[in-house]
């Protein structure tokens, strides 16, 4: 579980490297790869940039559900104690 909150946060985890030993991407971190390489062409269109758009706010969207299920997992198993230094650290809600 803690490996899954991990992932959630930083995009990585237990993930068998690529073709070239990189980590796989994540679907947000493809999305996001996929918008950025649109919105550097100079004569992208609008008809090219709304579908990625879309595409990477609703990976954004679950990835965010994700982590909140995560999270409520991971406060689940913590002590007072534990759940407190990790909010305070910025990595819980």
């Amino acid at each position: 579980m803690m490996t899954r909150i991990f992932s959630v946060f930083v995009g990585a985890g237990p993930q068998s490297p690529g073709a070239e030993g990189q980590p796989q991407q994540t679907d947000m971190m493809k999305k996001g790869s996929d918008l950025q390489r649109i919105l550097q062409k100079p004569d992208a269109k609008p008809e090219d940039i709304k579908p990625a758009l879309a595409a990477y706010r609703e990976a954004r969207a679950t990835a965010r559900t994700e982590l909140e299920q995560a999270q409520k997992d991971l406060q689940s198993i913590l002590t007072l104690r534990q759940e407190a230094v990790l909010v305070s650290q910025g990595l819980l809600d």
